[in-house]
């Protein structure tokens, strides 16, 4: 142990804090190059993976949202005040009325209707995850037991190259 300590005692110390030199630099070209020799990126991967991402949000509407105020949607009852929170989501494809409630168990439930009623796969994405569901022939959907916090629809049908996003709303 003495002698690696003697044989390490005049080599200077570097932190990963440092900036990197000439040194690292070249170290990690190196790096670069053997992986690139390993395993390439595909030809034109690149420039097929751009145009996927554009050719997505040419497709996506973005659905404007309009909130009723919170006493329009309160209801009495004998024990509590309850409050329902709906909100419209307005789009040139469809419009989506959703409504927010609470149930017994703390969760919330989400009731939503689209116009013109159709099947929609209606897709309901959180932090937690995401849920889906199919609406009804009349344009209903809903999901029970989701969580607080903050929520992005998804509306899509088979067929149709337009998929209506509505922006982040709380539930």
């Amino acid at each position: 142990m003495t002698e690696n300590k003697e044989r390490w005692s005049g080599a200077e110390i570097v932190s990963a804090a440092e900036p990197l030199d000439a040194g690292d630099l070249a170290t990690l070209a190196s790096i670069r190059e053997l992986h690139d020799l390993g395993d390439p990126v595909p030809p034109g991967l690149v420039d097929r993976l751009k145009f996927a991402v554009a050719l997505d949000e040419v497709m996506t509407e973005v659905a404007e949202l309009t909130r009723l105020p919170s006493t329009a949607s309160a209801v009495r009852s004998d024990t509590e005040l309850t409050r329902t929170r709906t909100v419209t989501f307005s789009a040139e494809a469809l419009t989506a009325m959703v409504t927010v409630h609470r149930l017994d168990s703390g969760a919330l439930r989400v009731d939503g209707w689209l116009a013109p009623a159709r099947a929609m796969t209606v897709r309901l994405r959180m932090d937690s995850g995401e849920r889906q569901v199919v609406t009804e022939a009349s344009g209903r959907f809903s999901f029970d037991e989701v969580p607080d916090g903050f929520a992005q629809l998804i509306f899509a049908a088979d067929g149709e190259t337009v998929t209506v996003v509505t922006p982040l709303f709380e539930l």
